[in-house]
């Protein structure tokens, strides 16, 4: 239905901002978010994050580098912090 692929699309997007975040050195905030996506899909929409979802959110908590782009910088807060 519409209100699926939309949900769906939503989801998406929201994992790639997690992902942006995690990438960013904003982990704390990325595991976070996980968390309020997690709440709102299952008040919204009686339903779990997906497996790709769980599996980005399980890599975070691993600090596993293959998440990570090979030269990233840290974007936390207002300035620039080269790793």
């Amino acid at each position: 239905t519409q209100s699926r692929s939309s949900a769906a699309s939503d989801v998406y997007k929201r994992q790639l901002y997690m992902l942006a975040m995690y990438r960013a050195g904003c982990a704390a905030e990325a595991i976070g978010y996980f968390h309020t996506l997690r709440k709102r899909l299952s008040d919204t929409l009686g339903i779990d994050p997906g497996p790709v979802c769980q599996g980005l959110f399980q890599g975070m908590l691993e600090r596993r580098a293959d998440l990570m782009l090979p030269d990233h910088h840290k974007l936390c807060g207002s300035t620039l912090l080269a790793s």
